[in-house]
């Protein structure tokens, strides 16, 4: 299929978040005013961590996955029922 996995590679934001929300099995949302620029394949993703309040910043979705980024986002999604 041509998939190839690069463990040395970073992951962006939008990877995490599609991971992250897939992950938590969250319900999908049905709408949620977020800005525009999201690429259309985790549109849903996004809307429902930031619905759960585990994603607030949903700027720059291309760019590499800081650890800050990512201690927020785990941490924020620890406390998701």
């Amino acid at each position: 299929n041509g998939a190839v996995f690069n463990s040395a590679d970073s992951i962006t934001k939008a990877e995490a978040v599609a991971m992250l929300s897939r992950t938590l099995k969250l319900s999908d949302v049905s709408y949620v005013n977020l800005s525009e620029g999201i690429p259309a394949w985790i549109e849903q993703d996004t809307a429902n961590l930031y619905a759960n309040d585990i994603v607030t910043n949903v700027s720059a979705m291309d760019a590499p996955l800081t650890r800050a980024d990512a201690a927020m986002m785990l941490s924020a999604a620890m406390s998701v029922e």
